[in-house]
């Protein structure tokens, strides 16, 4: 049956009547997915029809990963087509491509790699020949041509950088080191990348095969690394994150001291990149466990990288295999969480939950105040504030209504009243009025955000990895909350068993349903929905 459709459009196509340029664009993920050799044939006829279909066929066979096409493909190179196709092209060469591939791609990089216009169909070639690993001695001295000349663009010479990955030889790198930022890119990348392959190769050999050649290359870039880390606080913040990728990437041993060397540092930015660096790669740390506690101490500034942790750390458990070592560190783990959550709920729970004195005695718009700075700004712009209020002058708040918009990129009602009262007080021309101001300020307690935050993202973990043996101190910190409400953790707290479906959180939603309370009952069909099963 699926025959004679794809013999049916193959006629209609020929003909060139009926079908529109739009339908034939929109049957060629259909004609693909059937993988025959009429497909085929319909396809390479594609091949040679109007730029828009053209187009259209290339994709399709690039996305569906259709072989059978390497020669079409590199005939076509060779015309006059546009730099979207070439670069789907080099796409499918680097899966499908061969010896005649890497002539075709170094040849095409030898005659453009000068030509800004080209640029970008140059370094789909020089990543279209990393990927595909066919080491070529002409294409090593193409590179390395490349990577010499003087006025070569820093992007090209740092893909050229990269592509020298597939000859697994370190001393070609350690020959081009320098301090120019992009070359220690494209060096940190290529061993990242080597010590991805070699590390694959020797794992998916069996125990009597000779993996000599591959240990001897992991060892070997595992002592570059270590030449240049003593010039690792010199780096910028790229190369400090490319480096880190590769000391994962090659199990070095020194990866965790410098990974929490830079979550322990004071440069935001570097955090930011590390923790999304640390997203994709936790899995392929040789000793994750004291990257794991800190994350789960770790204060974070923004919403968004309490859920790049939460994420991180979850990736990690999908990665373990089912052996008796991982399944230890597994139970351990989980065991180091709930002691950890009741560890910092019970910090919380004594430091905070009763509210302090002195905050009591303070007017209204000021705990309104205080509350605000604590929940969208980061100590550094309290302490910003605090200056300003003591010693700038009143004609200088520009500077520091600037600094807030950094942080507040909408003001919605939440907080349009304590944003207005805040900008009054800076406003405010008495200098005792602002020092006082500045002194109500200052015993604010980010350390309160923070461990919030960490019994948040503990309950997130808890959910999310469905730690049963945790139930029991969640009921406590549940039923310890229904009488001293904290919202965000009584939420927490209820998302959390919820998720689990713990017997006992269901009685609780439906009493809370039956309450009365149109908050309750708002609470409760929120969570309801995790017990439909």
């Amino acid at each position: 049956m699926e025959r004679d459709i794809l013999q049916s459009i193959k006629l209609e196509i020929t003909k060139n009547l009926k079908f529109t340029p739009y339908l034939r664009i929109c049957l060629h993920p259909f004609i693909a997915q059937s993988k025959s050799d009429i497909a085929h044939n319909i396809l390479c006829a594609e091949l040679s029809a109007e730029p828009a279909i053209r187009f259209s066929a290339l994709r399709t066979i690039t996305h569906y990963k259709l072989p059978g096409f390497t020669d079409l493909f590199h005939a076509l190179f060779q015309h006059s087509i546009t730099d979207d196709e070439k670069i789907q092209i080099c796409t499918y060469l680097a899966t499908y491509g061969n010896s005649q591939t890497v002539e075709l791609l170094n040849n095409y990089i030898m005659d453009n790699f000068n030509k800004e216009s080209n640029h970008t169909i140059v370094i789909q070639c020089l990543e279209a020949l990393r990927i595909l690993r066919h080491p070529d001695s002409k294409l090593l001295a193409s590179l390395k041509s490349i990577i010499n000349e003087t006025g070569t663009n820093e992007v090209i010479r740092y893909y050229a950088i990269r592509a020298l990955s597939i000859y697994d030889d370190i001393h070609v790198l350690s020959s081009i080191i320098n301090q120019n930022e992009y070359t220690l890119l494209g060096i940190f990348d290529a061993i990242a990348f080597m010590s991805d392959y070699c590390i694959t190769k020797k794992t998916q050999k069996n125990e009597a095969s000779d993996s000599s050649k591959e240990e001897n290359l992991i060892i070997e870039l595992r002592v570059f690394l270590s030449k240049m880390l003593p010039h690792f606080d010199e780096f910028s913040t790229r190369v400090k994150i490319s480096c880190l990728n590769a000391l994962i990437t090659s199990k070095h041993r020194e990866t965790n001291d410098y990974v929490l060397k830079i979550l322990g540092g004071q440069n935001e930015n570097e955090k930011e990149e590390l923790l999304l660096l640390l997203q994709h790669t936790i899995m392929l740390l040789r000793d994750p466990e004291p990257l794991i506690r800190a994350l789960i101490s770790y204060g974070t500034v923004s919403p968004h990288h309490n859920t790049i942790i939460v994420d991180t750390i979850i990736n990690y458990f999908e990665s373990f295999q089912s052996d008796r070592s991982s399944t230890l560190l597994k139970d351990k783990l989980f065991n180091y969480f709930t002691v950890t959550l009741d560890s910092f709920f019970e910090l919380y729970r004594k430091n905070y939950m009763i509210s302090d004195v002195e905050e009591k005695n303070y007017p209204e718009i000021f705990r309104e105040v205080r509350n605000f700075i604590l929940l969208k700004f980061s100590p550094q712009i309290l302490n910003r504030i605090i200056h300003y209020l003591k010693h700038e002058k009143n004609d200088e708040i520009h500077k520091i209504i600037t600094l807030l918009t950094t942080y507040l990129s909408f003001i919605d009602s939440s907080i349009r009243d304590p944003f207005s009262s805040l900008v009054e007080m800076l406003y405010d021309r008495d200098p005792k009025s602002r020092e006082i101001t500045a002194s109500r300020l200052e015993t604010i307690d980010f350390e309160k955000r923070f461990l919030q935050e960490r019994i948040i993202r503990l309950c997130n973990i808890i959910a999310k990895l469905n730690i049963q043996s945790a139930a029991t101190l969640l009921v406590k910190i549940y039923n310890y909350l229904k009488k001293y409400r904290d919202e965000k953790l009584f939420d927490a707290c209820i998302q959390t068993l919820s998720t689990m479906k713990y017997p006992y959180m269901l009685g609780e939603l439906e009493l809370m349903l039956l309450s009365g309370d149109r908050n309750d009952q708002l609470c409760s069909l929120k969570y309801l929905a995790h017990y439909t099963d």
